[in-house]
């Protein structure tokens, strides 16, 4: 019998076996409308943890906490009484303060909740908070310019603390919906500003609509940067450093460096308007425009890559401002800066409340938040190359000449994609493990219909890939053996682990001394083996639409 090895997960654990029943009772309520707001009391110390909580901040809840920062500091360095009436939530605090104990009006104690009798909670529908974040493409002496080349949904679930940062390329082509109506398709780039030129709606009001319409999610918050404000954050941090596993060389428009970059240009070869940087393998600390030139580049790559690319920078100035390297209130003091920086000068636009900017402080405190938000990009790869496709709209139909390349939505519904997302959503650990499983049956029978080995196959987790086969049967073994070859997925083979233990599964993290090997066809991460005489204990009822293993 193979030995078991024992895994203790970090930050991630696997999610108990979902229903179909579980799973239509979140969805109802993650979509429905009514938002909540709400305030509460509590008495959690909050000052002595929270540099610690800050520092392990997920990249997607970053915009939100730096604006909460921003107040923060303004609680701490400006009189208290410039808030008092200013909004009703810190209002009230503020004019409590000192009713808990003789401490509480001491300026220093203003973040322990002790002191505080009423803590706002982020606006949240459903247990999730969804945030719409947008970097626009306009330029110095070039104001005409308005679209969003970055457009990012920030969903957070207050109950798995998993953060969702959903990317849409810029070529995407969507149908549209205005103030509830059908519209045509176009460029999901250029919704900005269509609803600029649109006396009935705006630009950031209509991105939202629209979001909301294709996922079936509320949208709670806005905030839009151009690309000054990247600039601006960064070399208010003093530079960010990135670590490149390979070089990466691409080209970006002379007309859009500074005067001392053009002077350093060297000119691509096929492209004359444009210079060529390097970035080399390795670690690097870049400065504002550096930052900006590697989030922005995408002529020798593509635009999924930048996408990716623009998460990373995002994490980067994260890690810098939320590091271990300065103290609360030093990091109040640099989020206030730049925070001032970007609003004065124009490169920032955000709808986020007072109230909203402490709630994301006191999120953090609650400290059950997984470290590393789940990327997800909508590039003709998702979901297995199913729901998108590269094609052309404009072209001449005489010449065959001219048009504009797309990225087409099947059936040009969303419905499939936000179904895909909802999946995704119920299994994020598993999702970001992206594991290759092969269930193996040695029974030399069909499962039967109650099985949970049938119960899985259908239910069908987000493993990046899973076969059901039929192996050799082997009579003198018995009961499940889970056998993991990359051992780099542990939150698999945990998950996996819970899933069969009621049938006491035995793990095997496999070495070339064992004697397995991976099958040819499938170079599974895992496989689950199932042999003769389980005894299979309590299992649940079969599914609805139970599928045919092995026949």
């Amino acid at each position: 019998m193979p030995r078991t090895k024992t895994i203790t997960l970090k930050n991630k654990k696997p999610k108990r076996r979902i229903t179909s029943k579980d799973r239509s009772i979140s969805r109802a309520s993650r979509r429905g409308k009514s938002d909540s707001h709400s305030t509460k009391s509590s008495k959690k110390p909050f000052f002595v943890r929270i540099n610690s909580w800050l520092n392990h901040l997920s990249t997607a809840q970053f915009i939100t906490v730096l604006l909460s920062i921003v107040i923060v500091s303004l609680v701490l360095y400006k009189p208290v009484t410039a808030f008092v009436g200013s909004n009703d939530i810190l209002g009230t605090v503020i004019t409590e303060i000192g009713d808990t104990g003789p401490d509480c009006d001491a300026l220093i104690n203003k973040l322990n909740t002790e002191c505080w009798d009423v803590i706002p909670e982020l606006k949240q529908t459903g247990n999730y908070t969804n945030a719409l974040l947008l970097g626009i493409d306009t330029r110095e002496g070039d104001s005409g310019l308005m679209n969003t080349d970055t457009i990012i949904v920030a969903s957070f679930d207050h109950t798995t603390g998993d953060t969702l940062l959903i990317s849409f390329p810029r070529d995407l082509y969507v149908p549209t919906v205005v103030n509830g109506k059908s519209g045509g398709n176009v460029k999901i780039n250029s919704l900005y500003a269509i609803g600029e030129q649109r006396s009935d709606t705006d630009g950031l009001s209509l991105i939202s609509e629209n979001i909301e319409h294709w996922l079936n999610l509320d949208i709670h918050y806005t905030a839009m940067v151009n690309f000054r404000a990247v600039t601006t954050i960064v070399d208010e941090l003093g530079g960010v450093d990135i670590t490149l596993d390979d070089t990466y060389v691409d080209i970006y428009p002379y007309k859009e460096l500074s005067t001392e970059r053009q002077q350093e240009c060297i000119r691509a070869k096929d492209y004359g308007l444009y210079c060529v940087f390097t970035f080399q393998e390795g670690t690097h600390t870049l400065d504002g425009e550096e930052a900006l030139i590697y989030a922005r580049m995408r002529q020798y790559t593509s635009d999924f890559d930048r996408a990716r690319r623009q998460q990373e920078i995002i994490d980067s100035i994260k890690e810098k401002l939320l590091g271990d390297e300065q103290n609360l209130f030093e990091k109040a003091t640099d989020g206030w800066n730049i925070y001032q920086s970007m609003v004065e000068d124009g490169y920032l636009k955000a709808d986020l409340e007072y109230s909203d900017m402490i709630a994301g402080l006191f999120l953090v405190a609650g400290g059950d938040i997984n470290l590393d938000p789940v990327s997800i990009v909508l590039d003709p790869s998702f979901g297995n190359g199913k729901y998108m496709f590269p094609g052309m709209v404009g072209v001449d139909e005489e010449t065959g000449e001219g048009g504009i390349y797309v990225l087409n939505i099947r059936g040009n519904s969303f419905t499939q994609v936000a179904e895909e997302i909802d999946r995704i959503r119920d299994y994020a650990p598993l999702y970001q493990d992206k594991a290759s499983v092969v269930l193996s049956n040695r029974t030399g029978e069909k499962f039967p219909m109650d099985s949970l080995a049938r119960q899985m196959y259908d239910e069908k987790p987000y493993f990046e890939s899973f076969f059901s086969i039929t192996g050799t049967t082997e009579p003198e073994s018995t009961g499940i053996n889970i056998l993991v070859f990359n051992h780099d997925k542990t939150i698999t083979a945990e998950y996996i682990k819970d899933y069969f233990s009621e049938l006491d599964p035995q793990v095997l993290y496999v070495v070339e001394s064992d004697g397995f090997e991976q099958s040819s066809s499938y170079l599974e991460d895992i496989r689950i083996e199932i042999h003769d005489q389980i005894n299979p204990g309590t299992t649940p009822e079969p599914t609805e639409s139970a599928s045919e293993l092995d026949t």
